[in-house]
């Protein structure tokens, strides 16, 4: 197997993992929350399992080595978070006050760019797209940290650690385990994808310019078995025989 698919099926693998964890926990917690109704559920869910499709698709595009699949995916992701963005704008203050707001805003931005980026990357070739996965690199740290810093500056608070062993059990550890590890996991995707997208098109272009080279070889094979032919020296029946194996039938 060459090197840059290898690392393309890392990459397809690990985003699939982390993929299926997040919305297996995310099912989980919003099936368990009293703050949804059955309608509200279903929409949550459903709008989720959208998003979840395509990622999933953008990284089997990634282990299969078929990058078309993957940047329809990431376009269609790019455009629905763009959506969520634009619709946070619109009617956002009004199902929420100030500063769930300004919070849902900053989130929604960032998950919006950091869509985009991996965009970007997917469709550039070489150390461009490998410049591009390290901004998306960045973004998406800056995502993950915003999600936490954010809301406590917003909201005036700071950490509080004085309770923190007491609160330390299987149903509060597990979920941030849980996701300490899917974000783990997309980060070393990413990277991965950076090194598979840089290396791809000089690998496809090597493997190109050899299959040329057997071709041209295979050509002047068969052009000194007709040269044989014409002079006598070998049958009609030999000279197809001899083609067939050349050209492989």
């Amino acid at each position: 197997m060459d090197t840059y698919r290898r690392q393309g099926k890392i990459a397809g693998i690990l985003l699939l993992l982390s993929t299926i964890i997040s919305a297996a926990q995310y099912v989980s917690t919003v099936f368990f929350s009293q703050m949804y109704t059955k309608t509200s559920l279903s929409s949550a869910i459903g709008y989720s399992s959208i998003t979840w499709f395509f990622s999933c698709l953008f990284a089997v595009g990634l282990f299969v080595d078929n990058i078309k699949i993957s940047r329809i995916s990431a376009i269609i992701q790019v455009i629905i978070s763009a959506i969520s963005l634009v619709s946070f704008l619109l009617l956002g203050k009004q199902n929420s006050g100030d500063k769930a707001y300004l919070i849902d805003i900053f989130n929604s931005t960032l998950s919006f760019l950091v869509m985009l980026s991996i965009v970007v990357a997917v469709l550039q070739n070489g150390k461009q797209a490998k410049v591009f996965c390290f901004i998306l690199l960045g973004l998406y740290l800056l995502n993950e940290l915003g999600a936490i810093i954010v809301p406590m500056f917003v909201y005036g608070q700071g950490i509080n650690l004085s309770n923190f062993g007491s609160k330390l059990t299987l149903s509060n550890v597990l979920p941030i385990a849980l996701t300490l590890v899917c974000r783990i996991m997309t980060l070393i995707a990413y990277y991965y994808l950076g090194v598979y997208l840089s290396r791809k098109p000089n690998e496809e272009k090597r493997l190109k310019t050899s299959s040329s080279i057997n071709n041209e070889s295979s050509i002047e094979k068969i052009s000194s078995l007709k040269t044989l032919l014409d002079k006598g020296i070998i049958t009609q029946e030999e000279f197809d025989e001899k083609k067939k194996q050349i050209i492989g039938l």
